[in-house]
């Protein structure tokens, strides 16, 4: 807020950048009634639901980014003598709100795909959808820690990360099954992706997944999520205990 005008700018930059990727949507439903069988108004859905936790997760999570640099010069030794947690002190170094700008565009193309959609909203639903924005969140954050903390071992985990987040979002973006077997077997059971909204989206829409997977997965985003931060906070605690200063 000290420089309200810079921080208005970057918000309204962020809003109008972020719809490029929502326009290379549209050219390609300008040239197709449908992709794998979802309307423009499912992938909408998908689309509006991933960009929302994403940048929800992305301004919590962007001082992440900065790990390795910590660790290569030495900075991350004043982490550990401060009575606080080690991965909440990297969190809040940096809380990048000029975000709300990505999210806001999220959100209005989340409510176009829902204006287009026809759901019948029961507390059943309401209720799956919360938890799966929810569970998106959790997952794209735990995401972030997991990949991140590989730089205890390499000094530089950037680009990995950068691949499971960023390249992560642009996956839950579209439709699961339109990609290959084994990636589908890997976004749904080992990196599982597919519970950031492709499962919960297949009850909310009414839709069968033409890869036949269970019924259940379109319920279980939340304990997936529950999970994924139970492994994110394992991996970060024994990443730390490799931590061995610089040297300088």
């Amino acid at each position: 807020m000290q420089y309200r005008l810079s921080f208005a700018l970057q918000v309204v930059g962020t809003f109008f950048l972020s719809f490029l990727d929502f326009v290379a949507i549209l050219v390609i439903f300008h040239h197709l009634p449908h992709l794998a069988g979802w309307s423009i108004g499912e992938i909408a859905f998908l689309y509006g639901s991933a960009a929302v936790t994403f940048k929800l997760s992305d301004i919590f999570m962007t001082n992440m980014d900065r790990l390795p640099v910590l660790i290569r010069g030495g900075s991350f030794d004043q982490v550990l003598t401060r009575p606080l947690g080690t991965l909440g002190q990297v969190m809040t170094g940096d809380i990048d709100i000029r975000h709300v700008g990505s999210i806001g565009q999220g959100a209005l193309v989340l409510s176009i795909g829902i204006s287009r959609v026809q759901v019948d909203w029961s507390p059943q639903k309401i209720l799956v959808f919360a938890s799966m924005l929810v569970g998106a969140v959790l997952i794209f954050c735990s995401l972030y820690v997991a990949t991140n903390a590989i730089a205890f071992w390499t000094m530089d985990a950037r680009e990995v990360a950068n691949s499971f987040t960023y390249g992560g979002n642009a996956m839950t973006q579209y439709p699961l099954h339109i990609y290959g077997v084994w990636m589908r077997r890997i976004f749904s059971y080992v990196i599982p992706l597919g519970f950031v909204n492709y499962f919960p989206s297949l009850y909310l829409l009414g839709r069968e997944d033409p890869a036949g997977s269970p019924h259940i997965l379109r319920f279980v985003s939340p304990a997936v999520a529950a999970g994924m931060c139970v492994i994110a906070g394992t991996i970060w605690r024994q990443a730390v205990r490799r931590y061995r200063s610089s040297g300088s």
